[in-house]
């Protein structure tokens, strides 16, 4: 019998392992020769062979790559050689999620089927990123073919006759000559949260974790289970989120892989999965040559079932192949575009934790559908000139409950659809960054920067690469981003804008200093930039002086936009008031006048009509609205009162709902508050039956409490009423404080957070899923210290040994960490505490003392408590010889270098010490410091190099201190570097100024290579300060480096346009001033546009040849990228066009010829055609 051809095999078979390949194999009942591949760009290695009566090509991925990309490419080159394959399987191993529900076993089978809308295989992995910024995993992917899904009838029936042996005892059979791939014998399930422990096997993980589960016949040991196979590019290896996707009743998860994903939304296939493990931190290999032998004899004894003539009548592949390979491509991009998405997300957290966008969405899904609210501030003469002109500020006070942050998500929403019009053109650029403020953020000044840096870089490319590059050079450490970084960030990237808005929310909610500084930040923008500011705020007197001469728009409730808001409640109230026109305009009407502007209240005095029983009582109400002053209290009172007429589970739960949100130190997730109201105090294990829903948290509390979905947080409905609880805690929750102290320390001490030393570094891992713990942690010393009374459970929980670690610290260290003086304190207060600093974490170099932790985070309240409390080596170094004084300076804390000093941690120290702590001082930018030091103590600095060290380091106020006050020469030299030429290198702006302000300044001075400042600033593109020097009378703008290179030779070498165009007006400026190879700037130019020509040429040459051999390829991404390049290198070329015309307008030299043969004529010529003119011209 002769070997089938190519044209001959109808199924594929694709394997991602070793294993895997070879358990298909032995499948085979003939093996053939090799055939060569009918596509030539194929490199996949095929075994061809027949099963029953199908002849079967089998690939697999190339050794040690697998994932759903990697499984699509073995697929599309098959799909190339093979056109006529009707289907594919993939048969190999995965990891299980069993299920009370579902007894799912290592060895046991699963099969991909259609389960209601999946089509049997779902990336759980690959989403979509909506516009709050959350993921949506992507709809299911395509069913398998139907001629498979029509056998698997057949199969399941005579896998489930108990009257045969089971069929695929003959497949396994065929393995038996390699031990390897025997049964193994042990099969061991853990609960999920035992932990394994270390090692490559679960030697050492502890027995009491394992679930009890009842034997199988020996013959019936292999299980079928036929439904959803999860698929992702990652190894799923978590217990706690198996279990999630498991039980999600939308997927019923039976088992996850790594490689169906890449065929399932391109090409019809089957998935076969043997269970290898459980989806967990047990994983090890023990099971792996086994399960991929079962799901390859499940998979054959499926091809034994399935006829021939029926695989034949399939559809071929040829034929739309092309199509294939498109939707291919476009999904290879969807993943890639997904983990780049992934990365981005990493990368914007380090530049702010701060995601506005969220915010907007849910404030903008606050706002009533019903309701036009905004467009009298639309139509007012002030917002419009706020548009129009630039630089222009729009100040919108308001009472509180005004409406002023629904108004900013108005606005908002109004200037995001402005940029999105403007942007669509190429007129113009209009950049957009909105903050909300919130009375319980716990942000700084650089988080709120990087907050605007995240919503304007990606309209700005330049400013993108730049902050990947400074994420990518702080991987190793991953330190945060510096307020100064973040500053130079922002300012470079705003003149990219040819508008700027900045709409701030709620400024008299930030705190005092934060909210001055923002404001100082944003107004530099404006004076620099002309940037348009649009802000809220109260009534607040510091903060209207600030907008002395800005426009200002008071916000009030209109009451058309409050009549508007009534309308669109009017469904919620009784029916007769639905039923009646005269009740609803008088309910309008009341309302109106009993808000006072405050639209606040509109939803607390409809909430309050909800419950009438008649419509006197209605009426009654309606009479009895809360107006005036005192407005805001009587609701809020009347609400709580509501809530005091609950039966009482409803009642306990809003008190404990509302105490948590009222003394909370920050805005609690969801997940979090249900968590903490679920704790049980005195139960050492967490019982999840007792989480209440939050839904129903949020009905009891009676309109005090509203949920954000797109941040998904749940806090009171508005300032006004943190406010009245202030004033009202002791009297409505007088326990609170007591009651949250207790709470946290009881989740603290449950069993899982128990620092068993011998599994401790698989329970510090599994702090992730337990998510009250970080809030629990951080905060329980800080409501205990708020307490009249310290609760028994403060103490009970400090003298309980194991019970001790908090994210590896003590509670000392911890508090000494988080800046929690108070906590230090009450620790200290308590007398006999354990002062270590814990940490066992081996991914943080250990801290020594709490001294170090306070300096290194700028705590002074409990370095000053630990100095004059404690007794703790004041010079110990840590792990990195860094002592806390070191630590300090690194933070430039002045009040921290002194109190450390004045307790001897100067004492004894060389001037070498001294040299070093010099440095520290330098990297922090602190003159106070530098000044300090040589105050308390006698040392003898170098002060040239103290002043060439600090203008390398861009330090204004300490080249001020050491030259205004220190006396120091500001012309001085080290090794030919004075403080002006590393000052332009740096391109330290300010700094150069101030030096060149400087009337003893040697403009003229030249450092390294003989370069004078001009050339250096040219050299470098510092374009401000060669305008300040060419401002100056003693400047040369002819001067040379020893290279005989002038100022104007290295701006037109590094491509300076502006300024050549500054240069060449200068009078007496040498056009042709030659170097010492013959170069002058003109012939600089014309070899530069050779060059880059020369490269385009190329590159252009080869990007065509790919098109013709590679249309269609996963590749073509590569080959976009290099268009890019060329498109980038036609823009220089470009540049060097207008250089090449400004010199020869000045009169240069077109007959010049350097000291190689080099002429200007090329050069000129390239830079001056087409992009293919100038390709023809290159020799």
């Amino acid at each position: 019998m002769s070997e089938p051809i190519t044209e001959e095999y109808t199924i594929g078979w694709i394997c991602a392992l070793q294993e895997e390949f070879e358990a298909a194999c032995r499948m085979l009942d003939d093996e053939y020769d090799g055939l060569e591949a009918a596509d030539p760009n194929d490199d996949n290695t095929y075994v061809f062979g027949r099963i029953h009566k199908h002849n079967v090509v089998i690939g697999c991925l190339p050794s040690g790559i697998y994932g759903t990309t990697s499984a699509a490419c073995v697929a599309r080159d098959m799909v190339r050689s093979f056109p006529n394959l009707r289907f594919a399987l993939m048969a190999g191993i995965g990891g299980g999620a069993p299920t009370p529900e579902r007894d799912i076993r290592l060895g046991d089978v699963v099969v991909s089927e259609p389960k209601g809308e999946l089509g049997g295989v779902v990336q759980y992995d690959l989403g979509k990123r909506l516009s709050d910024g959350e993921f949506k995993r992507t709809g299911q992917l395509n069913a398998p073919p139907r001629v498979l899904l029509g056998a698997l009838p057949e199969v399941r029936r005579r896998h489930n006759d108990p009257r045969k042996r089971h069929p695929m005892a003959e497949n396994l059979a065929r393995m038996d000559d390699m031990p390897e791939y025997s049964r193994p014998a042990s099969d061991k399930l853990y609960r999920v949260e035992s932990r394994h422990r270390s090692g490559k096997t679960c030697d050492e993980c502890d027995s009491a974790g394992l679930v009890e589960r009842p034997s199988r016949p020996s013959d019936r040991a292999i299980a079928i289970h036929y439904g959803t196979i999860a698929s992702g590019n990652t190894v799923m290896k978590d217990a706690t989120e198996r279990d999630r996707h498991a039980s999600d009743p939308a997927l019923n998860v039976l088992c996850f892989e790594m490689e169906a994903a890449g065929l399932m939304n391109n090409f019809p296939c089957l998935v076969i999965r043997g269970i290898c493990d459980y989806s967990d931190d047990h994983k090890n290999d023990e099971w792996h040559n086994y399960a991929a032998l079962t799901a390859a004899a499940y998979a054959r004894d499926l091809l034994g079932i399935v006829r021939p003539q029926k695989v034949v009548s399939q559809p071929a592949w040829a034929g739309k192949i092309e199509s294939l390979l498109k939707e291919f491509c476009e999904n290879i991009k969807e993943v890639v575009d997904h983990k780049r998405s992934e990365e981005e997300e990493k990368l914007w957290q380090w530049v702010s934790p701060i995601d506005h966008f969220k915010t907007q969405t849910d404030k903008s899904r606050s706002r009533s559908p019903e309701t036009r609210a905004g467009q009298w501030l639309f139509d007012s003469a002030e917002f419009k000139e706020f548009l129009s002109g630039p630089g222009k500020s729009l100040f919108c006070p308001g009472i509180p409950g005004a409406g002023k942050t629904v108004l900013t998500s108005v606005v908002v929403d109004y200037l995001l659809k402005l940029r999105k019009g403007v942007n669509s053109n190429e007129d113009g650029k209009i950049g957009l960054a909105f903050i909300y403020l919130d009375f319980k953020q716990q942000f700084e000044l650089v988080h709120f920067l990087g907050s605007i840096i995240r919503q304007l870089a990606p309209d700005n490319p330049s400013a993108l690469a730049s902050i990947r590059e400074r994420y990518g050079n702080n991987d190793k450490e991953r330190r945060p981003l510096p307020l100064s970084k973040a500053q130079d960030i922002l300012r470079t990237m705003v003149p990219s804008f040819s508008k700027l808005f900045i709409v701030v929310d709620a400024l008299d909610e930030g705190e005092q200093d934060l909210s001055g500084q923002l404001l100082s930040e944003i107004f530099y923008l404006q004076r620099a930039h002309e940037a348009n500011i649009f802000a809220t705020s109260r009534h607040i007197p510091d903060i209207e002086r600030k907008f002395e001469g800005a426009e200002k728009l008071e916000i009030r409730a209109i009451d058309e936009d409050v009549r508007n808001y009534v309308d669109s409640y009017m469904t919620k109230l009784p029916r007769f008031v639905i039923q009646s026109p005269e009740l609803q305009e008088e309910t309008k009407t009341s309302i109106v006048n009993a808000i006072g502007g405050m639209f606040l209240l509109a939803s607390f005095h409809l909430a309050s009509l909800v419950g009438a029983k008649s419509i006197r009582a209605f009426r009654d109400t309606l009479r009895s609205l809360p107006k005036g002053t005192n407005a805001y209290d009587q609701a809020y009172g009347l609400a709580l009162d509501r809530i005091k007429g609950q039966v009482q589970n409803k009642r306990d739960l809003a008190i404990e709902a509302l105490s948590w949100l009222v003394c909370a130190r920050r805005q609690l997730k969801t997940r979090e508050l249900q968590l903490a109201l679920a704790v049980i105090v005195g139960s050492t294990q967490f019982d999840e039956s007792n989480i209440p829903d939050m839904d129903d948290v949020v009905s009891v509390c009676a309109g005090l409490v509203v949920v954000d979905p797109g941040r998904h947080i749940v806090r009171l409905v508005h300032y006004t009423a943190q406010e009245y609880f202030e004033r009202e805690k002791e009297k409505r929750l007088p326990d609170a404080q007591s009651y949250l102290t207790t709470s946290c320390l009881a989740y603290l001490s449950l069993g899982y957070f128990e620092a068993d030393s011998g599994a401790y570094g698989n329970y510090f891992r599994s702090y992730e899923h337990h998510h009250f713990y970080e809030y629990a942690a951080m905060n329980w010393g800080y409501h205990a210290c708020e307490t009249l009374v310290l609760p028994p459970a403060v103490l009970e929980y400090l003298k309980c040994d194991n019970k001790l670690q908090i994210y590896g610290w003590t509670p000392f260290g911890w508090a000494s960490f988080k800046g929690q003086a108070e906590v230090v304190s009450l620790l200290l207060d308590m007398g006999e505490v354990n002062t270590d600093v814990g940490n066992t974490d081996p991914g943080d170099p250990l801290l020594t003392t709490p001294l170090h932790l306070a300096a290194m985070n700028g705590h002074f309240a409990v370095m000053k408590l630990v100095l004059t409390r404690c007794h703790f080596d004041v010079n110990a170094p840590d792990e990195r010889k860094d002592t806390p004084l070191h630590l300090a300076m690194i933070q430039g804390r002045k009040d921290m270098v002194e109190i450390l000093v004045d307790h001897g941690a100067a004492a004894n120290l060389h001037d070498s010490d001294y040299k070093e702590l010099a440095g520290f001082a330098i990297g922090s930018d602190s003159a106070a410091i530098i000044k300090l030091l040589l105050e308390k103590r006698e040392c003898k600095f170098d002060d040239v190099l103290l002043l060439i060290d600090a203008a390398s380091a861009g330090s204004l106020a300490i080249v001020k201190f050491l030259i205004d006050e220190w006396k120091v020469d500001v012309n001085s030299k080290d090794h030919g570097r004075t403080p002006l030429a590393l000052a332009l290198h740096g391109g330290h702006v300010e700094l150069v100024e101030f030096l060149l302000a400087n009337d003893q300044i040697d403009p003229m001075s030249k450092g390294l290579d003989g370069q004078a400042p001009l050339d250096l600033a040219a050299n470098v593109g510092n374009l401000a300060a060669v305008k300040l020097l060419l401002a100056k009378d003693e400047v040369d703008p002819n001067s040379c480096d020893n290279f005989g290179r002038s100022a104007l030779s290295f701006a037109v070498a590094n491509r300076r346009l502006e300024m050549v165009r500054i240069l060449v007006k200068v009078e007496n400026i040498d056009i042709d001033s030659t170097d010492h190879w013959g170069r002058t700037p003109l012939l600089r130019a014309a070899n530069a546009a050779t060059s880059i020509a020369t490269q385009v040429h190329s590159l252009r040459a080869e990007i065509s040849r790919r098109e013709r051999h590679c249309s269609g390829c996963a590749d073509w991404t590569a080959d976009k990228t290099e268009q890019a390049w060329v498109d980038s290198a036609m823009v220089k070329l470009g540049e060097y066009k207008t250089i090449l015309d400004l010199l020869v307008e000045k009169g240069a030299d077109l007959e010049v010829e350097d000291d190689y043969g080099d002429t200007v004529k090329l050069g000129r010529k390239l830079a001056g055609e087409t992009p293919r003119a100038a390709h023809r011209a290159v020799p």
